[in-house]
């Protein structure tokens, strides 16, 4: 066995190769090598998905949909996410390769768009890897998003600007060389990069869903999380009339480098207040409620629920209890603690009730990770 100083020689030498300014070195002792820190999300129902009960940090994440299914708002919130994690040390990017951000909606949705943000809107992909790659070393930025993989344009087709000169697979190409560059360099500098996805159709004709980018972007994600909308729609009385306020998204990991893949959960977004939820964003409250019995949070017997003291029959008296009790930061982080006790061994309490039903989705769009 090699002496200790022999190996520590090696390390040093090894570590030559470590880019300047990067938070980690490249080679370490296995007793060195840090657990994945997670970054607490929105949602404690994605917590549990996620595994870790947050985004894992400074890792490739994709968020992929149909349209209208939530991924620019789940990149918004999530952007949020790690604002609040750093507290305000580190800044935020958004790379707008559509070129139709909404500093409205970020804002509506509780994201600063000020000076904490950078938005960048390049001409193509390429330039916009590149820009990434100097916004991920430069240490200034804890997180980015990448909008959109489908649709970004490659400096070929924005060149020639015809159908005939586009060449096949440019943007898998393209696509790859970011996430080949982007994935080592974002774990060295503690940067979380977020990348938004469509579903594409299926050109050998099977009808299956698929998403754009090729093998090269599934493969490095650490985590892919699949985004539908479900049937149900909520209804409200805006200005005398019955309108759309809001929809379940069914949420499913078809890929978790830290956890169990192909769980599945949901959560209740609101485009703009109404009786359910007076501020536009995820029913945080609802999938508190949810999470905090199946976790066993909360005891239940019978009718009767309890949790520190406090104890009503009825799930709704309960909780109403339980939430003007002055309790509810401190239940949050008790259900978050138990989602990361519990969400590698699957020991959920299963519970017989409406509330924790599935919310329907088109039967289509359930696909799993050998399909997309």
């Amino acid at each position: 066995m090699a002496k200790a100083d022999e190996i520590d020689k090696l390390l040093k030498d090894l570590n030559k190769f470590t880019p300047e300014g990067s938070e980690r070195p490249v080679a370490m002792r296995g007793s060195n090598v840090e657990k994945v820190h997670s970054i607490p999300c929105f949602s404690p129902s994605l917590a549990y998905l996620l595994a870790i009960a947050g985004w894992p940090e400074g890792k490739l994440i994709e968020i992929f949909g149909k349209e209208h299914a939530g991924k620019t708002s789940f990149a918004l919130l999530a952007l949020k996410d790690c604002f609040d994690y750093y507290k305000g040390e580190r800044m935020l990017a958004y790379m707008d390769l559509e070129h139709r951000f909404n500093p409205e909606w970020a804002e509506t949705l509780g994201l600063s768009v000020d000076d904490n943000l950078i938005v960048i809107q390049p001409p193509d992909a390429e330039s916009g890897t590149d820009i990434m790659v100097e916004l991920i070393k430069s240490k200034k930025i804890c997180a980015i998003v990448w909008d959109s993989i489908g649709g970004s344009a490659t400096r070929h087709s924005m060149q020639q600007l015809t159908d005939k000169n586009d060449r096949m697979g440019g943007a898998a190409a393209v696509m790859k060389r970011n996430v080949q560059t982007v994935a080592p360099l974002a774990n060295l500098y503690n940067v979380t990069c977020f990348y938004l996805n469509q579903l594409r159709a299926d050109l050998d004709g099977y009808n299956r869903a698929m998403t754009p980018g090729g093998h090269a972007v599934k493969h490095a994600m650490s985590v892919r999380l699949y985004l539908r909308p479900g049937r149900d729609k909520y209804f409200d009385k805006i200005n005398g009339e019955n309108t759309q306020v809001g929809f379940p998204i069914v949420m499913k990991t078809v890929k978790n480098s830290y956890g169990p893949p192909l769980r599945e959960g949901w959560t209740d977004f609101y485009s703009q207040p109404s009786v359910w939820l007076d501020h536009p964003g995820i029913d945080v409250e609802r999938d508190l409620t949810r999470m905090g019995i199946l976790v066993g949070a909360v005891q239940k017997a019978g009718s009767w629920y309890s949790y520190e003291g406090i104890k009503e029959q009825g799930r709704e008296a309960f909780f109403q209890s339980l939430y003007e009790s002055g309790k509810k930061e401190e239940f949050f982080e008790k259900v978050i603690e138990l989602i990361k006790q519990k969400s590698n061994s699957g020991d959920l309490i299963v519970v017989e009730d409406d509330e924790f039903v599935r919310p329907e989705t088109n039967p289509d769009e359930d696909i799993n990770d050998s399909e997309v």
